[in-house]
């Protein structure tokens, strides 16, 4: 399965680029017009999608927006 989510939001700065997926971590620019928030929503994503054998990538410009992609193998049904 493919699954492409996109947003048009804040965008995720270079420097945040390696610990977008670690437990609590939110970026600084998400911080400061949120300042309320656990930083385990995409934490629960990876490991969900990790459990599952599938990938997620990412795209992501400050001010522009966000795309996640992620691809999950199918088992065939009989």
């Amino acid at each position: 399965a493919h699954l492409v989510v996109a947003d048009t939001g804040i965008g995720i700065p270079p420097e945040s680029f390696l610990e977008i997926f670690d437990q609590f971590y939110r970026t600084p620019n998400a911080q400061s017009l949120e300042p309320i928030g656990t930083g385990l929503g995409l934490t629960l994503v990876k490991r969900i999608v990790d459990s599952y054998g599938g990938t997620i990538v990412f795209n992501s410009k400050p001010g522009t927006g966000t795309t996640f992609t992620i691809d999950l193998p199918l088992k065939h049904m009989r």
